[in-house]
């Protein structure tokens, strides 16, 4: 949640409970907190941040930078209904941007990251995006992880733009880093 502190939503951030009369305040307070932790823990709140930043992410003329934001894009891979097959291999991708015909994929890993994740996001982007297709990995934890810098000088070999700082750097300057990275060639 760290992440999000200090953004002025605007819109009411609630819980709707049906019977509320036979909850206490207690019992309503806990279950936001659960549903807090859970958000936080499967990396939902870094999607999220990542998503309303690249929305307020504007070129220099005031148009969106983004063409289209989409979180939590599942790929199939293999499914062929007209053969009547019900099985797929699934890929999901957590972020993915459009700038003009280019999309940008992008992983965010608020906690461990592993190496196998760098070729996933390699191979759903080269398979799904082409060759001008962007890989981003946004991984705040990366620098205090054992291996961060291995997985960080392997992403680069692999053409992955890695961002580790969005919890040290403003609101404004990570939107500044996705402005960057929709303009990047």
């Amino acid at each position: 949640l760290s992440l999000i502190k200090g953004y002025k939503f605007e819109f009411p951030v609630w819980i709707d409970v049906e019977q509320h009369d036979k909850k206490t305040k207690q019992e309503n307070t806990d279950a936001v907190k659960t549903i807090c932790e859970i958000i936080e823990k499967s990396g939902t709140v870094l999607e999220l941040y990542v998503d309303v930043a690249a929305r307020e992410t504007f070129d220099s003329d005031g148009t969106p930078m983004f063409n289209d934001v989409r979180t939590g894009i599942e790929i199939e891979w293999d499914r062929n209904p007209e053969k009547g097959e019900d099985y797929s291999t699934k890929n999901e991708i957590d972020v993915v941007l459009m700038k003009n015909s280019i999309p940008i994929f992008i992983s965010c890993k608020n906690g461990q990251v592993d190496v196998d994740e760098l070729y996933k996001l390699s191979t759903v982007a080269e398979n799904f995006g082409g060759k001008n297709a962007k890989k981003v990995l946004i991984a705040p934890n990366l620098d205090r992880i054992k291996g961060g810098e291995y997985i960080r000088l392997r992403a680069r070999d692999m053409g992955i733009t890695v961002l580790v700082d969005t919890e040290t750097v403003s609101f404004d300057e990570f939107k500044k880093q996705l402005y960057e990275i929709g303009k990047k060639r």
